[in-house]
């Protein structure tokens, strides 16, 4: 038996903002599921879900809790929640606030879909196994975020999980996934279209973003960068991975590292993937870069191939066994690739330069930079 919000609503009550309490309040006593049926609740912002609570719908498409409000958390969830088949938007523009603000480990949410919010899902500091899969987010709020790893301070999120969504947002909202302090995260089969950055990796002083792993996502028609890796007050990112992954059409950049203060980026490698169609860089390295790989897979269609400027102190760069240029049916770069700054080590090498040259005018010691076929 579940308990279904339509059964908890009385006279008088505006919408179904207290009639979702009700139901809530009741489950947590009987440790029965919420349910909806088909159709539209409107709503304000819930309070807090009880820990331990289900909510569940009929569909994504229509079992839809749609809030009325512009600012606010419209779901607040503790440890143990589940949300499953349910669709969230908004009936006014969204200018603050989360549609689903999680504050407890254990979240799962599945079969879903976000329209319109401002920022979508936020996973809080402290937290570890959260599964967010079988999605779709669509988000138009300026400088929203459709979801958010972690915050300034405090302890990384860690353990989580997010698979098989798709994220297609309007160009002025700021990142479809931002990272600010989060470690042990894995990204698979992600559809990140049309932000202003599809992937923010940000953390700022006292934070890092660890451990990532993205596998086989789409990062695509940025109106920045598709990724941007760009640590602020000593924040760190470093020891991740992306594999069999695609970086196209950033307006700005495809997948960028880069750092302009005391912060560092070390030991990131792209394995099989696509960087291509941008009209900067396909793979760009800038500042204090240590240990970064882009081995086999494409860089195509670029202004530059891959720029890499390593600051002085830093580098052991690869760009290796990839098809630089005119392939798979794109064009050449207009430059094959660029080496340049002061940090040494670095490797150039056995790569198929396909109607493309590369300039190397790096100043450190100990790079290589042969054999490589030029054709």
């Amino acid at each position: 038996m579940t308990l279904l919000v339509d059964n908890f609503w009385q006279a008088g009550d505006p919408d179904f903002t207290l009639a979702f309490g009700r139901a809530f309040a009741q489950g947590a006593i009987t440790g029965q599921a919420v349910t909806m049926l088909d159709k539209t609740y409107p709503v304000t912002t819930l309070a807090a879900l009880p820990a331990g609570a289900t909510l569940e719908g009929v569909s994504r498409i229509n079992s839809c809790i749609s809030t009325s409000v512009a600012v606010g958390d419209v779901i607040t969830a503790p440890s143990w929640v589940s949300i499953q088949k349910v669709q969230i938007n908004s009936s006014v523009v969204r200018t603050a606030g989360n549609f689903i603000n999680v504050t407890g480990s254990e979240f799962l949410l599945d079969d879903f879909t976000l329209s319109g919010g401002f920022n979508g899902i936020t996973i809080g500091n402290g937290l570890s196994k959260t599964q967010i899969t079988n999605g779709i987010i669509i988000s138009t709020a300026t400088n929203g975020v459709a979801v958010t790893y972690g915050a300034a301070g405090g302890v990384a999120p860690v353990c989580n999980f997010m698979s098989d969504i798709m994220m297609n947002s309007a160009n002025a909202v700021a990142a479809n996934i931002s990272l600010i302090n989060c470690g042990d995260l894995t990204l698979d089969a992600i559809q990140a279209l049309s932000a202003v950055n599809n992937l923010l990796v940000q953390p700022p002083a006292g934070c890092s973003v660890a451990s990532l792993k993205a596998i086989g996502c789409f990062f695509d028609h940025a109106s920045g960068s598709n990724l941007l890796a760009h640590p602020g007050g000593g924040g760190g990112f470093y020891r991740s991975d992306f594999t069999n992954c695609w970086f196209g059409s950033g307006a700005v950049n495809n997948a960028s590292l880069w750092t302009t203060d005391n912060s560092f980026v070390d030991n990131i490698s792209f394995s099989q993937c696509d960087g291509v169609l941008s009209p900067g860089s396909g793979f760009v390295c800038i500042g204090q870069i240590s240990n970064c790989a882009w081995h086999g897979g494409r860089l195509a269609g670029n202004v530059d191939g891959f720029y890499l400027s390593p600051a002085l102190g830093f580098g052991g760069l690869e760009v290796k066994n990839a098809k630089i240029g005119a392939c798979g049916g794109i064009a050449t770069n207009t430059n094959g690739g660029l080496l340049l700054g002061a940090g040494g080590h670095n490797q150039i090498a056995w790569n198929d330069f396909i109607g493309d040259t590369f300039t190397n005018t790096n100043t450190g010691a100990g790079n290589v930079v042969t054999p490589n076929i030029v054709r």
